[in-house]
């Protein structure tokens, strides 16, 4: 679980097919700007422009054979989510924030619906990897049009509207004191019925979905998660009871040149709101548009054109990139053709390595999230051998496999998990194991060299008519040019001033112990 505790701070359609790789063998939403602006600025410098309702960016983003409505325990907003067995562990609990995290959690929801009516083996990923899931906002129409809304909350959405509900637009600090406000007044934890704290504590770990640019993901994603550590992983019975359970922020970038993302406003509350998240989850995971756009690596959604807006292959890709990372949630009984074999990659396995690892020495209180970058990809071949296990991880690190912009020269090392045809995973395994080393010392790979301080882990997953080799990875920490563009420009408003200096210096310490982590050159 996350150990994170409450302080003062008050992301071209495929099938389901696999396609030969290049190089291989035969092979957010929108967010309406608020009548207000910030309130603890009334000026605006030359170089920001105030915003206004035309930098409300589009969302970016983002089966199984589920309890129908009838089974379901009702609730005072609509259906409610499908209640698990108690007993009944699954991988995730999703929670989506702001536009970009609702559209993120429908597409986890078409995927599933569209993989049920397909009966597509592939829905058990979702059956067995999602516990429950919500979906939060400031905004209360954009909450009611969403695909969550209509199928399981019957457009009932007040419950779970922060504010008046016209939305927080690109004020990250409206959209932090909506959320608090809500804590403050009440318990939204009681009238949610959908983020029911039993299931959110049977989940093997939490997901937030969300921005960091617009007003409700950058500001009240991180209310939200430093409410749900307070209420479930801080105090009583429950506590006691979720101990390893790891919260990660699935998060979304905007790429450089993107449509406002050079402009200030956006760059403050990347930089404010990651900081303010990295306090209260384990892990954060940050994906970028140009990337996602151009990743090999996408899943079939029926009606992602009605609920993606701008973003449909983005937020295909990213949805890509869960579903391999739930693979292993698939059981292991049953049909024996449709089993998931190999050593099981756990929801927790990506940051347990990092346990006790603190370079910058700092307290258990100050010391952030990792930053996890992803990577994604695959090679077709008639048989595994060196030469494929290293033109497999060349494409994953390659701009097309990499779903942000990172250096991977500059990690810390991190985990590689490995999607096997079926009956392959005994040979990838001693591939990987007599030849990954000497690949990844290679400076065009992680350049590790005799670098102990750099550590790999290998896990391995054989899965049912998959029909390529397929690797994913999420680095430890690397320098990334978008991570470097908001630290950057908060340095510089906190050494020289700006319209939004104020707001970078309440959480100054929180941005440098985010930021100064990243990079090899701490360990």
């Amino acid at each position: 679980m996350s150990d994170k505790r409450s302080t003062d701070e008050s992301n071209g359609e495929e099938t389901d097919e696999a396609i030969p790789m290049p190089d291989a063998e035969a092979g957010g939403a929108d967010e309406t700007w608020d009548d207000a602006v910030a309130s603890e600025n009334d000026e605006v410098a030359d170089d920001e422009a105030e915003p206004t309702a035309d930098d409300a960016e589009a969302g970016d983003a983002a089966d199984s054979e589920w309890p129908s409505e009838e089974d379901a325990e009702p609730t005072a907003s609509g259906s409610a989510t499908p209640v698990r067995d108690t007993e009944d562990q699954r991988k995730w609990f999703v929670i989506g924030v702001g536009g970009t995290g609702g559209n993120l959690l429908d597409g986890i929801l078409l995927r599933r619906d569209t993989l049920e009516q397909e009966r597509n083996w592939l829905s058990a990923v979702w059956d067995a990897g999602i516990q429950g899931y919500g979906s939060l906002n400031t905004h209360k129409t954009e909450l009611a049009e969403t695909y969550w809304a209509a199928t399981i909350k019957d457009n009932d959405v007040e419950d779970y509207v922060f504010g008046p509900g016209r939305g927080a637009g690109t004020n990250d600090k409206k959209g932090q004191e909506y959320a608090e406000e809500a804590f403050r007044v009440g318990d939204p934890f009681s009238y949610w019925n959908d983020i029911n704290l039993q299931q959110v504590q049977q989940a093997s770990a939490v997901m937030f979905l969300h921005s960091v640019v617009n007003g409700t993901g950058s500001g009240a994603t991180p209310t939200v998660a430093r409410e749900l550590n307070d209420e479930v992983f801080s105090t009583g019975e429950i506590a006691m009871m979720s101990q390893e359970n790891p919260v990660y922020s699935a998060v979304v970038l905007p790429s450089a040149g993107e449509s406002g993302s050079d402009g200030g406003i956006k760059k403050k509350n990347a930089a404010v709101g990651l900081a303010r998240m990295a306090k209260h989850v384990d892990a954060i995971v940050p994906f970028e548009n140009s990337h996602l756009k151009t990743s090999e690596m996408t899943v079939a959604v029926d009606g992602a054109e009605d609920y993606f807006r701008n973003y449909v292959r983005e937020n295909k890709s990213l949805l890509a990139f869960l579903e391999a990372f739930s693979m292993s949630a698939i059981p292991q009984t049953g049909e024996s053709d449709r089993k998931v074999r190999g050593n099981m990659f756990d929801v927790s396995d990506p940051i347990d390595p990092l346990d006790g690892i603190n370079p910058l020495g700092l307290s258990p209180d100050e010391q952030p999230a990792h930053v996890l970058a992803p990577a994604y990809n695959r090679i077709r071949a008639s048989e595994f051998t060196s030469d494929v296990l290293e033109r497999l991880v060349a494409a994953t690190l390659s701009y097309n496999g990499k779903l942000v912009d990172f250096d991977e020269t500059t990690a810390w090392g991190g985990p590689f998990l490995f999607i096997c045809p079926p009956g392959t995973v005994t040979q990838v395994r001693d591939v990987v194991e007599r030849h990954l080393n000497d690949i990844i010392e290679d400076r065009d790979f992680l350049d590790v060299g005799d670098d102990e301080e750099i550590l790999t882990t290998r896990n391995y997953v054989e899965v049912p008519e998959v029909e390529d080799y397929r690797l994913w990875v999420t680095l430890w920490n690397p320098e990334m040019p978008a991570m470097d563009r908001f630290h950057e420009y908060a340095t510089d408003k906190l050494e020289n001033g700006g319209f939004y200096s104020s707001r970078l210096e309440e959480y100054a310490t929180d941005i440098e112990n985010l930021f100064g982590q990243l990079g090899r050159e701490v360990l």
